[in-house]
């Protein structure tokens, strides 16, 4: 019965739609998928890259409560023997730059080739600032400390089919003739306002524009300009290096 009265319904309908002088209904035209995120072009790779690392001991648990030291200076870097498996494995001065755990950091590191060119920046020290250089020697693979629970930077959920997170291996090229500050960067006309560095304060790895690396190189030739102080007697970069940190 059900289905004899549906059959009825439906034909009625049918019958008063092709009334005299009705118009058919225009079919609807088909919408447009909106567009992706994803299908806009890439963002070009910075011309050089910047990267923080802590040269003052601080120390962090792992996941069995034990603490780590996670400090690494520059001089770490120049005196440190590789010991993770791959072509630098044993070459002193390398190390592999792990423990990023920020999607946008670790995409600046996949976009590093072989000879990028490095800033290296002391994070969270007294002053914090720009103290050498270094160069990209192996280009972006899984870190393998996201899989050792020893590591304060272990990540459960990371799975060893498709790791999260990447590192590359970074060689020392050189301890720069003066430390360019965080409060000497700030108070640049050019570099406190286009630098990553102060535009996404939270990076442990950011973009260094070809302009920028050439103006870095032109200020370590000077000597080091006296600070500004602003209202309150406070250094005018001191709210920015609150925001600065490693990882």
């Amino acid at each position: 019965m059900k289905s004899a009265m549906k059959s009825s319904a439906a034909g009625a309908s049918s019958s008063s739609v092709k009334k005299a002088g009705a118009k058919p209904k225009t079919a609807a035209k088909p919408k447009t998928a909106a567009k992706k995120k994803e299908d806009k072009p890439a963002k070009p790779a910075p011309a050089y890259f910047l990267m923080k690392s802590e040269p003052l001991t601080r120390f962090e648990e792992n996941s069995l409560g034990e603490k780590v030291d996670m400090r690494f200076s520059i001089e770490d870097l120049r005196e440190h023997k590789m010991a993770v498996e791959g072509p630098n494995k044993g070459k002193v001065g390398v190390a592999e730059w792990d423990g990023v755990r920020n999607y946008m950091a670790r995409n600046n590191m996949r976009q590093m080739k072989r000879g990028s060119k490095v800033l290296f920046y002391h994070s969270n020290a007294k002053p914090s600032g720009i103290v050498g250089e270094a160069e990209i020697v192996r280009e972006a693979y899984p870190d393998p400390q996201q899989f050792d629970k020893r590591d304060p930077h272990y990540a459960p959920k990371s799975d060893p089919s498709n790791p999260l997170w990447d590192c590359v291996d970074v060689k020392f090229v050189r301890k720069f003739k003066r430390e360019i500050s965080l409060e000497e960067l700030k108070q640049h006309p050019i570099l406190g306002k286009t630098m990553e560095l102060f535009t996404m304060a939270r990076l442990s790895v950011c973009g260094v524009s070809e302009k920028e690396w050439g103006l870095i190189h032109e200020l370590e030739k000077q000597p080091a300009p006296e600070i500004k102080k602003v209202k309150g007697g406070k250094d005018a970069g001191k709210a920015a290096a609150k925001r600065d940190s490693k990882k």
